[in-house]
């Protein structure tokens, strides 16, 4: 210890100032690493009483619409039947809001899994049973 203290002492103090820069470079970046690798918290899906679809049952074709809020707001939303096989992706607006998509085919009562992604990858979906009109809980998918 005393070695330590001898040797510091021989510094100037441009090299100590040095030194301590350094040093205080190296835990301020090491905190910004550690910072990246830190698990974020999740954002919930939207509810299904924020979500409406239309029917055209004599196309044989929905549409969807949705106020997910500002959480996915320039996010990614797909809307995948999977009973028909097919669907649509559309983004949201600055304000989370989507729709009316572009009508995919489809049919009352169709199991839709809907996904949401944000451009920083985070993730969230759900699934519910098609109809026509405002959704709700009573709505979600069995499985």
């Amino acid at each position: 210890m005393h070695v330590a203290q001898a040797a510091w002492g021989l510094l100037t103090i441009e090299v100590r100032e040095s030194v301590k820069r350094l040093l205080a470079t190296i835990i301020v970046l090491s905190g910004v690493v550690a910072g990246c690798f830190v698990p974020s918290v999740p954002v919930p899906p939207p509810g299904p009483e924020s979500m409406s679809f239309a029917l055209d049952t004599t196309a044989g074709t929905a549409t969807y619409s949705a106020n997910l809020g500002s959480d996915w707001a320039n996010s990614w939303v797909s809307v995948f039947d999977d009973t028909t096989g097919k669907g649509v992706l559309d983004r949201t607006d600055a304000g989370g809001r989507v729709g009316p998509t572009a009508p995919w085919r489809a049919n009352e009562g169709d199991q839709v899994r809907i996904v949401f992604e944000r451009d920083d990858g985070e993730q969230s979906g759900l699934c519910l049973i098609l109809h026509g009109g405002a959704s709700s809980s009573n709505y979600r998918c069995s499985n």
